[in-house]
């Protein structure tokens, strides 16, 4: 499992607390970013005071509004600030977020599915006269793993992803360098996420930065794939009699562990509070108060619970008026 995903399932996912605080920070000079943390702590404490009282919500949020000049420029991205009654985490993000703060029982992970998604692990081989060049990378950065000398055989390349893969799942392998040296292993590989577009060298002439920029986007691309995917997915379960896109119906089957596959609206909310003696959801404009909830959030983390996917598209990728779409598991 790769070690983000890991992360947010041990460390965000399950936490459930009395009181757990999230705060999303946008990018920015450092000024910009110690401000919009002053503010976004500010809400923070005027959603604490229904729980806390005033020297309570002090105590709590201290780590949160002590974060320094210091600490805010070591984040060249994004930051994500976790508290509860337990723990504190800060952590940069290298994807755009708003600026918006969550008060809940949980922790709101939405925007980190995001990054999630666009967090994949991938592996490069660069053939050349003299042997392989074994990478591995993500969209954070690159490096080298080992260099293979004496022609290695397919098997033995196909051996060296499996064992590095971090994620259950097999990473993408991509290849660079000579296309001569490398065709006997792109006619015999069995790896199953094998990308057989060959970046020839003359792309990047031995600038690894420039391979890896070039590796990122195509990443990147298929990220977009994926939404694609899911949508086409729903589209057919949609015909068959196993997709949903009411609300409610799709907050029942997340409780039940029914969903197979759920999409998101990454720019939306979809603002709730759980009334615990009727069993219902009402919903609501914005967060007012502890009890507010982003629904898109706790729907999300249901369905990953249960071993479920969550895809996060953008508003323009889904369909007119529909902000999350749910594919039901096969009875």
């Amino acid at each position: 499992m790769k070690q983000l995903e890991k992360m947010i399932r041990e460390e965000l996912l399950h936490v459930h607390d009395d009181v757990c605080v999230s705060i999303y920070v946008p990018p920015g000079t450092t000024k910009e970013k110690c401000d919009n943390i002053k503010d976004l702590v500010v809400q923070a404490s005027d959603l604490l005071r229904d729980v806390f009282s005033t020297g309570e919500v002090e105590s709590f949020i201290r780590p949160l509004a002590s974060i320094t000049k210091r600490e805010a420029e070591s984040f060249n991205c994004s930051i994500a600030l976790f508290r509860s009654k337990n723990s504190f985490k800060i952590l940069g993000l290298p994807i755009s977020v708003e600026p918006q703060v969550f008060v809940s029982n949980h922790f709101n992970v939405k925007p980190l599915l995001e990054w999630l998604q666009k967090e994949q692990e991938f592996f490069c081989f660069e053939f050349s006269r003299q042997g392989v060049e074994f990478f591995g990378g993500d969209i954070q950065g690159f490096r080298s793993i080992k260099t293979l000398k004496n022609s290695p055989s397919t098997s033995e390349l196909d051996q060296e992803i499996i064992q590095n893969s971090t994620d259950a799942e097999e990473a993408v392998t991509f290849v660079a360098g000579n296309l001569d040296n490398a065709q006997e292993f792109l006619k015999s590989s069995k790896l199953k996420n094998l990308n057989k577009s060959v970046v020839d060298r003359s792309l990047y002439s031995g600038d690894y930065s420039k391979l890896w920029q070039t590796l990122v986007e195509r990443i990147r691309r298929s990220g977009v794939l994926k939404i694609e995917k899911a949508l086409m997915e729903y589209n057919v379960a949609l015909m068959n009699g196993r997709a949903e896109s009411d609300v409610e119906a799709i907050i029942s089957a997340a409780k039940e562990g029914k969903i197979k596959k759920l999409i998101i609206s990454s720019e939306d909310k979809l603002w709730g509070r759980f009334d615990a003696y009727k069993n219902q959801v009402n919903r609501i404009n914005k967060q007012t108060n502890y009890e507010d909830d982003d629904l898109l959030d706790s729907i999300s983390e249901k369905v990953m619970e249960v071993g479920g996917q969550v895809v996060v598209a953008n508003r323009k990728q889904m369909p007119k008026d529909k902000i999350l779409l749910a594919i039901m598991k096969a009875a």
